[in-house]
Formats: C-alpha cells, structure tokens, sequence
C-alpha cells in the first residue's frame, strides 16, 4: 500500500499519478494506491522507500507493466470508464474503439456513458479485403524504447562498500554456509552503495546468520546494515560460547534452555542499537540515519533433530527447508499500513517489542535454512508456493561448486521484472 498524500504533491499531480496508477493495474482508492499482486507490491515499496522517485514513476510503470485497456467490440460490451478517449483503428468510420480506465464510475455516470456508447456506429469484425489493404498500410508501431539500465560507481567515496561481497564456510563434515550480497540495478543506476550487508559465523555446535537491509532514505544506512550484524552475531558468539542444550525426555529442549536463548537473541538486537547509537555520536548524526533491518537465526542440533531460533525486525524472510516443496518461514516481514513504513532497529519504542519478535523451530530432517533481505524473498512470494524452487537451485548451486560463494553470488544476478532491490541471502546447508 502507498499514500501518494504524504510525498506533498499539489493536486493535479497527484491526479495525474493516481489515473496512471490505475492505468496499469494497481487499484486506488482516493491517495491510497494498492496492488493485488507480488510484482506490484514491490514496486509500491520502491517507491515508498525512494529507490524509485516521483519523477520515475510514469516510465518505470510503462517499462514494468501492460496497460490495461478495455476494448469495445460488437459483443456491446460496457467500458468501466467515465472519461472515454477514443481510437480508431484500420477504419475510421467503422473501427475498433479502446477505451483507457480513467476512473470507477457512479450509477449516473454508467447511464451518461451508456448514451455515448449508443451512438457509437456498430462494429464488423468480419475481415474483407478492404480492411486488409488499409491495414497494410498503417506504419508499423514502433518497439518501445526501453531505458538500459546503467552499472555506475557510486557517486560517494565515504564509507565505501564493495559492490558485491561473498563467503563460504564449512561448518563440519556435515553442514556448510554460504553467503552473498550484490548492489541491486537501480543503486547501479543511481550510482549508490549497496546498502544490504550480512554475517555468517560459529560458536561450538551452533551456527548463526544475520542479513540486513539498511533504510534506502538514511545518509549512513549501509553503515548501520553492517554493524548491525557484526554486532549482534559478536554478541550471540558470546553468549554461546560453550553452552550446549540440556538432553531430556520429550520432543522440545528445556524451557529454561529456550528462555535463554530467547534472552540472548533480545540482547542481541539490543547491543547492535547501542552499536548504531555510539557511531551516530561519533558522527554528530541522528541514530535514524542509520536505520537498518536486521535478520538474526541460529541453529544446533539437539537430540537428532534441528533447533532454530529467529528474531527478526523488518522486511526480508528467515525460511527452513526440509526438501522438496517443503518450506516453513521462521517469523514474517513486518511493516505498517503502508509500505513506506517497515520497521527498523532504530524505531521508536522497537525495544519493547523484541520479545515479541522471537520465533523457535524444532524438526527433522532440515535441509537448509536461509535468512535473506526483501530484495530475494519479494522476488518468490508467496513463500510457501514459490521458495521452493529457490532452495532448489540454490542447494543445487552450492553443493555443485568448488566456490560456492561465488556461485551464489553469479545466482543473485538473476534477472526478474520489477526486480530492482540489492539481493543478499545466507544460507546454513546440508552438503
């Protein structure tokens, strides 16, 4: 969801973006723009979070979606249309009329509309030789030009990250993790950073994954992505360090083992918002000017089977899988009414919510966990019918390759319409 009222517009903007919006499929209702499908949805968040601008937004809708037009033919088919441009086409006199959406009519509009269409001539859509010559002879519609997309360094040497990073690491005999993360086109278009950032690591028998995604709007956002999960991966290596799940009788471990560990992940969060405090007095800033998500999920085994604890702040997903079309998310995306307003770790009054953010899994026969920003997860929504085939590829990738990492990173290269976002993804693997 978007509310075109909070960017300031004066009215007849607005108006225009609102009957554009309409034009290719997205529903609106007054300033509120909302979609009905993935794709849209993502680009609604793009432009929420200023990776695609005001300005952008008319070419990048023709670029990314069809126009949805109605087309009146004999059938006497009503056009839901209040403003009716019409075209002819092949002949003049007796052609084909498309009819653009412009607006929901009322009742009364319906009728006044149902008067024009009346008197509009009747249409053949017999073919005759006449109508093939005169088609012959309309020019032939240009392909529409489609802007290339640029790979430009970014414009700021502050604070430099790498345009795309990777790394593997084999935990033991059984289980491996890879990572990567790759400036999305549009921060190469825009000559931006990367603003994701990761961190994988090992502490005894558990294994951790942080994934960030730093707020596109905020000057230090890459900053604040990184040393969010250094921070809090430092933070959890300390409180594992030689702690291991007590063996008992029955399917869960302990409650006092889960409350610790629950307590370990709510500091976690809490060491890497003072981290983001700290630098921001260092650079006489505000703390929101590093505002990031941040990802967290450790895993051990206990007793033959997978234990996974998550915290997660923001959008992007942590998601098991156990083979096949087997996914389970650990956790969800949250974001408010609309999508300018996901959470970060900088929020106001986040820190009262962590307790509510942690999620335990514990099952069998897991094959890969992944923790990954919105710039993977939004391209395989929904998760439960799509994510499958992600782990797929991704397993297949990584096992096959001497250089997993960079494999994978060759796989976030992927191209998928409305896809602009940075990608990053961690996963913990059986080889």
């Amino acid at each position: 969801m978007l509310d075109l009222s909070q960017f300031q517009l004066n009215p007849k903007k607005q108006e225009d973006l609102e009957i554009l919006f309409r034009t290719y499929g997205f529903v609106v209702k007054g300033s509120i723009i909302e979609a009905e499908d993935a794709d849209r949805s993502t680009f609604l968040f793009h432009v929420a979070q200023g990776n695609i601008s005001i300005e952008q937004i008319p070419r990048e809708l023709e670029r990314c979606f069809p126009k949805i037009l109605y087309r009146r033919r004999a059938e006497n088919q009503f056009p839901v249309v209040r403003k009716i441009e019409v075209i002819q086409v092949l002949q003049p006199q007796k052609g084909l009329y498309s009819y653009e959406i412009l607006s929901k009519p009322t009742s009364q509009e319906r009728a006044e509309d149902k008067k024009i269409i009346e008197k509009l001539p009747e249409v053949s859509l017999e073919k005759n030789q006449k109508t093939e010559e005169i088609a012959k002879e309309q020019p032939a519609t240009p392909e529409p030009i489609v802007p290339e997309w640029k790979d430009i360094p970014p414009h700021d040497p502050e604070d430099w990250v790498p345009l795309e990073d990777s790394t593997h690491y084999q935990v033991d005999e059984v289980w491996s993790i890879t990572a990567a993360s790759r400036r999305g086109k549009l921060h190469a278009h825009k000559g931006s950073h990367r603003e994701d950032s990761f961190a994988i690591g090992q502490e005894g028998k558990w294994t951790l994954l942080a994934v960030a995604d730093g707020a596109g709007s905020c000057k230090y956002s890459r900053v604040g992505a990184a040393l969010a999960c250094q921070k809090a991966l430092l933070h959890m290596q300390q409180c594992l360090k030689d702690y291991v799940l007590a063996e008992q009788d029955g399917e869960i471990p302990s409650q006092n083992d889960l409350l610790k560990i629950k307590s370990y992940l709510t500091t976690a969060i809490l060491e890497a918002i003072q981290a983001l405090k700290e630098e921001a007095s260092k650079r006489q800033a505000k703390v929101e000017e590093l505002s990031t998500t941040l990802l967290l999920v450790v895993h051990t085994l206990w007793q033959g089977k997978s234990v996974l604890a998550s915290i997660q702040v923001g959008d992007g997903s942590i998601a098991i899988w156990q083979g096949n079309d087997s996914v389970t998310l650990l956790g969800s995306a949250d974001t408010g009414t609309f999508a300018s307003e996901t959470k970060f770790i900088t929020s106001r009054n986040i820190e009262q919510e962590l307790g509510h953010r942690i999620f335990f899994s514990i099952k069998k026969d897991v094959l890969a966990v992944a923790a990954m920003s919105d710039g993977v997860c939004d391209d395989f929504f929904p998760a439960e019918q799509e994510m499958p085939a992600l782990f797929l590829q991704v397993h297949d990738i990584v096992k096959g390759s001497t250089e997993p990492d960079k494999a994978m990173l060759q796989f976030l290269s992927y191209e998928r319409r409305g896809s602009f976002d940075d990608r990053t993804m961690a996963i913990l693997y059986r080889r």
